[in-house]
């Protein structure tokens, strides 16, 4: 399952508890903060992927470039890879992490299969878009 989908899901099951009004222990800034910054790389993707207007050739660049991006976060991606582990048996953690970011994930998603869906046939637009979502640490399938 993938971890952020998995983090989303624990704090559907944690709704029903009282709203935690801060960050908890187990997540650190360091992680808050790379986990802020993927989001936003990804936000970032599908906003140029829907701003291409099914010109599969202009996703297709958007994706690239967005790779470029992303990589640049690869040290700190392991290291938040590593840290969600401990993090993801934290109910507090999959209630915190679903609340701050699980939104916007949905958004984007969304906005990414209606972006997305007149090159969803084109080869290099879906091969592109894979390799994209295996460079975040919380599109990957979890260990």
């Amino acid at each position: 399952m993938i971890v952020v989908l998995a983090l989303v899901a624990c704090s559907k099951q944690e709704d029903s508890k009282p709203a935690s009004t801060g960050r908890p222990p187990v997540i650190t800034q360091a992680m808050a903060d790379t986990f802020e910054a993927y989001i936003s790389a990804f936000e970032k993707l599908v906003a140029a992927i829907d701003g291409a207007h099914g010109d599969c050739k202009a996703a297709v660049a958007a994706i690239d470039s967005s790779r470029k991006e992303v990589a640049a976060l690869a040290d700190k991606g392991a290291a938040l890879r590593e840290a969600m582990k401990s993090a993801k048996s934290d109910p507090a953690a999959g209630q915190w992490f679903g609340k701050t970011y699980g939104p916007r994930m949905q958004a984007a998603t969304g906005k990414l299969r209606t972006g997305g869906e007149a090159c969803e046939a084109d080869p290099a637009f879906r091969a592109g878009l894979n390799a994209a979502m295996a460079d975040y640490p919380m599109m990957r399938r979890s260990d």
